[in-house]
């Protein structure tokens, strides 16, 4: 018998981490955000053609608060996309392809995509 080799794998950046929900999201200063992110997601609102923009310094909680967005949207019954610019050398930007077909869609470390042309053009041009 051969023994099994195991590779270990990496996390691709549009996983979601199944804590980052908004029950377990600690408000502190961000109360206004929070509130104004459920009401933005509330199912009476159509959120199609909208756009809700988190910025903030490091560590207060924008992943969390989009990767909750998205968790909450998918327990809805519908689909979301997330992904996180901050590992993009992992994939290719046809990731970013038929993204029409999902009822938000979350871009997380949108900063680091400057003087990644390929990325850039096919977030912004399409």
């Amino acid at each position: 018998m051969r023994p099994s080799s195991v590779t270990a794998q990496k996390t691709l950046p549009l996983n979601l981490r199944a804590e980052y929900i908004f029950q377990t999201f600690i408000e502190g200063q961000n109360s206004d955000t929070l509130h104004a992110l459920r009401n933005f997601l509330a199912p009476s609102q159509c959120i199609e053609d909208h756009l809700f923009f988190l910025w903030g310094q490091p560590g207060s909680g924008k992943s969390h608060l989009l990767q909750a967005a998205a968790h909450y949207i998918n327990n809805m019954g519908q689909s979301a996309f997330y992904m996180s610019f901050d590992q993009i050398e992992q994939l290719d930007p046809s990731v970013l392809d038929q993204l029409e077909h999902y009822q938000i869609i979350c871009l997380d470390q949108i900063q680091d995509i400057p003087n990644h042309g390929p990325w850039e053009e096919q977030l912004f041009c399409c």
